[in-house]
């Protein structure tokens, strides 16, 4: 009985070994690819298509449509929007006003 037991607890581990395989197989080609489908770009910027195709059309988010029906993105491009909006860390806004200050006293 132990047997059985195990047999089917290692059928179901090598399962999901191959499912994590799989997924790393495809992320990592995801990752070598310049131009993502709407599928791909969902999971790399980790947004719903649904979400990524209203971005698409209120045009919020740069793509290409070469063909003018199926969207494509620009790797390049999703980084760039993603790293739009940037915020300040503390330390960077008191360097900025330390700055101003010595700038500014300096002036008079």
């Amino acid at each position: 009985m132990e047997n059985v037991v195990l047999v089917s607890d290692f059928q179901a581990l090598r399962k999901e070994i191959l499912a994590e395989l799989a997924e790393i197989k495809n992320l990592t080609l995801l990752g070598a690819k310049q131009m993502l489908t709407i599928p791909e770009a969902a999971i790399v910027l980790d947004l719903s298509e649904s979400y990524l195709h209203s971005l698409t059309c209120a045009k919020k988010i740069p793509h290409h449509k070469p063909n003018g029906k199926k969207i494509y993105f620009d790797w390049n491009e999703l980084i760039d929007w993603l790293s739009r909006n940037r915020i300040k860390p503390i330390y960077e806004s008191e360097e900025e006003a330390a700055t101003y200050i010595v700038n500014k006293k300096g002036k008079k």
